[in-house]
């Protein structure tokens, strides 16, 4: 993982909803980013199935960042070693305004 910005890895167990990979990974991605970025593009692309209640473990990297946006990416992993899903993002960065100097003209 030294190629990487940053990671992140964390254990979690998968909910009984229908979004349940997004639920389960945006606040991971959240932790490892800050909660200063707003998401831009969510994609997941899943593998072996997951059900309730499921333990997997979530690792996160930070793979590029501009000014402006941060580029992540997520692998949810099941215990056995099966990849449950694979999840790109992009998070763009909240930019303070400029504050306009007094006296400027």
């Amino acid at each position: 993982m030294s190629d990487f910005l940053a990671s992140l890895k964390r254990p979690g167990t998968v909910p009984d909803q229908a979004a349940a990979i997004a639920i389960l990974v945006q606040p991971v991605l959240t932790d490892l980013i800050g909660s200063d970025a707003v998401t831009v593009s969510l994609s997941i692309e899943f593998g072996s199935g997951v059900v309730p209640g499921e333990s997997v473990e979530i690792e996160s990297q930070i793979v590029r960042g501009t000014r402006t946006l941060i580029f992540v990416q997520a692998r949810v992993i099941k215990t056995s070693g099966e990849i449950a899903a694979d999840v790109s993002a992009i998070f763009r960065r909240q930019i303070a305004p400029k504050m306009a100097v007094e006296g400027a003209g």
